[in-house]
Protein backbone atom coordinates (compact mmCIF):
# COMPACT_ATOMS: atom_id res chain seq x y z
CA UNK A 1 0.00 0.00 0.00
CA UNK A 2 0.79 3.60 -0.56
CA UNK A 3 2.78 4.87 2.76
CA UNK A 4 3.08 8.79 1.90
CA UNK A 5 2.63 11.18 -0.87
CA UNK A 6 5.59 11.88 -2.77
CA UNK A 7 5.23 15.01 -4.65
CA UNK A 8 7.46 14.39 -8.29
CA UNK A 9 9.26 17.35 -10.12
CA UNK A 10 9.52 16.54 -13.98
CA UNK A 11 11.50 18.18 -16.49
CA UNK A 12 9.89 18.84 -19.98
CA UNK A 13 12.55 20.27 -21.91
CA UNK A 14 10.09 21.29 -25.09
CA UNK A 15 6.23 20.97 -24.07
CA UNK A 16 5.47 20.44 -27.79
CA UNK A 17 7.94 17.38 -28.25
CA UNK A 18 6.36 13.91 -26.99
CA UNK A 19 8.09 12.69 -24.03
CA UNK A 20 7.79 10.10 -21.85
CA UNK A 21 6.76 12.39 -19.11
CA UNK A 22 4.33 14.11 -20.59
CA UNK A 23 1.92 11.26 -20.92
CA UNK A 24 -0.94 10.00 -18.64
CA UNK A 25 1.03 10.09 -14.72
CA UNK A 26 -0.55 7.01 -12.31
CA UNK A 27 -2.79 8.58 -10.39
CA UNK A 28 -1.07 8.22 -6.86
CA UNK A 29 1.13 11.26 -8.68
CA UNK A 30 1.53 14.80 -7.23
CA UNK A 31 3.23 16.33 -9.49
CA UNK A 32 4.91 19.71 -10.95
CA UNK A 33 6.12 20.54 -14.48
CA UNK A 34 9.15 22.14 -15.01
CA UNK A 35 10.01 24.28 -18.59
CA UNK A 36 13.04 26.13 -19.96
CA UNK A 37 10.86 29.33 -18.48
CA UNK A 38 10.70 28.55 -14.84
CA UNK A 39 14.87 28.21 -14.74
CA UNK A 40 14.90 31.23 -12.59
CA UNK A 41 12.47 29.75 -9.93
CA UNK A 42 14.32 26.41 -10.35
CA UNK A 43 15.23 26.15 -6.49
CA UNK A 44 11.36 26.48 -5.39
CA UNK A 45 10.25 23.68 -7.08
CA UNK A 46 12.97 21.17 -5.91
CA UNK A 47 12.49 22.45 -2.61
CA UNK A 48 8.37 21.21 -2.75
CA UNK A 49 9.46 18.21 -4.57
CA UNK A 50 10.19 14.45 -2.85
CA UNK A 51 11.26 12.85 -6.14
CA UNK A 52 12.93 14.20 -9.40
CA UNK A 53 11.93 12.64 -12.83
CA UNK A 54 12.93 13.17 -16.09
CA UNK A 55 12.67 11.81 -19.69
CA UNK A 56 14.81 13.86 -21.82
CA UNK A 57 17.74 12.55 -24.13
CA UNK A 58 19.18 16.21 -24.72
CA UNK A 59 21.18 16.36 -21.50
CA UNK A 60 24.31 17.75 -22.38
CA UNK A 61 26.06 17.29 -19.29
CA UNK A 62 23.08 16.06 -16.58
CA UNK A 63 23.12 19.68 -15.07
CA UNK A 64 19.82 19.53 -13.61
CA UNK A 65 20.15 16.29 -12.63
CA UNK A 66 23.18 17.29 -10.27
CA UNK A 67 20.83 20.23 -9.04
CA UNK A 68 18.24 17.82 -8.00
CA UNK A 69 20.00 15.34 -6.56
CA UNK A 70 22.16 18.12 -4.03
CA UNK A 71 18.37 18.76 -2.98
CA UNK A 72 18.21 14.88 -1.38
CA UNK A 73 15.96 14.59 -4.66
CA UNK A 74 15.89 10.94 -5.92
CA UNK A 75 16.16 10.67 -9.69
CA UNK A 76 14.02 9.02 -12.14
CA UNK A 77 15.31 9.10 -14.93
CA UNK A 78 15.49 7.34 -18.38
CA UNK A 79 18.64 5.14 -19.00
CA UNK A 80 21.00 8.24 -21.59
CA UNK A 81 24.89 8.57 -21.82
CA UNK A 82 24.39 11.71 -20.10
CA UNK A 83 23.25 10.46 -16.58
CA UNK A 84 25.61 7.63 -16.61
CA UNK A 85 28.26 9.06 -14.74
CA UNK A 86 25.43 11.04 -12.07
CA UNK A 87 22.64 8.16 -11.49
CA UNK A 88 23.37 4.99 -10.46
CA UNK A 89 20.37 2.51 -10.73
CA UNK A 90 18.80 1.36 -7.04
CA UNK A 91 22.03 3.60 -5.64
CA UNK A 92 20.68 7.14 -5.60
CA UNK A 93 17.66 6.93 -8.45
CA UNK A 94 16.05 4.13 -10.88
CA UNK A 95 16.99 4.38 -14.17
CA UNK A 96 14.12 3.24 -16.92
CA UNK A 97 14.52 2.38 -20.28
CA UNK A 98 10.77 2.37 -21.47
CA UNK A 99 7.38 3.86 -20.43
CA UNK A 100 6.70 1.02 -18.29
CA UNK A 101 9.78 1.13 -16.84
CA UNK A 102 9.31 4.65 -15.79
CA UNK A 103 5.33 3.55 -14.63
CA UNK A 104 7.27 0.95 -12.39
CA UNK A 105 9.57 3.42 -10.98
CA UNK A 106 7.32 6.01 -10.52
CA UNK A 107 5.16 3.60 -8.50
CA UNK A 108 7.45 1.75 -6.68
CA UNK A 109 8.95 4.55 -4.96
CA UNK A 110 5.39 5.93 -4.07
CA UNK A 111 4.84 2.59 -2.17
CA UNK A 112 8.03 1.74 -0.45
CA UNK A 113 9.60 4.52 2.10
CA UNK A 114 12.92 2.85 2.84
CA UNK A 115 13.60 2.86 -0.43
CA UNK A 116 12.66 6.28 -1.11
CA UNK A 117 14.83 7.36 2.28
CA UNK A 118 17.73 5.00 1.20
CA UNK A 119 17.77 6.92 -2.41
CA UNK A 120 17.56 10.43 -0.96
CA UNK A 121 20.38 10.22 0.95
CA UNK A 122 22.77 8.77 -1.00
CA UNK A 123 21.16 11.26 -4.54
CA UNK A 124 22.54 14.05 -1.96
CA UNK A 125 25.93 12.49 -0.85
CA UNK A 126 26.92 11.71 -4.32
CA UNK A 127 25.85 15.24 -5.20
CA UNK A 128 29.17 16.55 -3.73
CA UNK A 129 31.06 14.21 -5.80
CA UNK A 130 29.95 16.98 -8.59
CA UNK A 131 30.70 20.04 -6.18
CA UNK A 132 33.98 22.40 -7.14
CA UNK A 133 35.15 21.45 -3.75
CA UNK A 134 35.08 17.91 -5.41
CA UNK A 135 36.48 19.24 -8.34
CA UNK A 136 39.18 20.91 -6.42
CA UNK A 137 40.48 18.73 -4.47
CA UNK A 138 40.82 16.19 -7.10
CA UNK A 139 42.72 18.42 -8.99
CA UNK A 140 44.89 19.24 -6.22
CA UNK A 141 45.68 15.61 -5.56
CA UNK A 142 46.64 14.81 -9.08
CA UNK A 143 49.07 17.55 -8.52
CA UNK A 144 50.62 16.25 -5.94
CA UNK A 145 51.57 13.18 -7.41
CA UNK A 146 52.87 15.18 -10.34
CA UNK A 147 54.74 17.20 -8.21
CA UNK A 148 55.64 13.83 -6.19
CA UNK A 149 56.97 11.72 -9.14
CA UNK A 150 58.52 14.72 -10.98
CA UNK A 151 62.25 13.69 -11.65
CA UNK A 152 64.55 15.42 -9.61
CA UNK A 153 67.38 15.60 -12.26
CA UNK A 154 69.14 19.08 -13.41
CA UNK A 155 67.38 21.13 -16.69
CA UNK A 156 70.74 21.79 -19.00
CA UNK A 157 68.99 24.97 -19.69
CA UNK A 158 69.28 26.68 -16.54
CA UNK A 159 73.04 25.37 -15.82
CA UNK A 160 73.75 27.55 -18.38
CA UNK A 161 72.55 30.76 -16.31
Amino acid sequence: GKIYKPHFLKKVVNPMKSEIVSEPQPTVLHASTIQEKDWDTIQEYYLLSNVFVTASSSETQGLTVIEAMSASLPVICIDDDSFKETVNHRVNGLVFKEKKGYIRYVLEISSNEKLYNKLRVQARDSSNMHSIKFFADKVIEVYNIAIKNYPKTRIPVLEKL
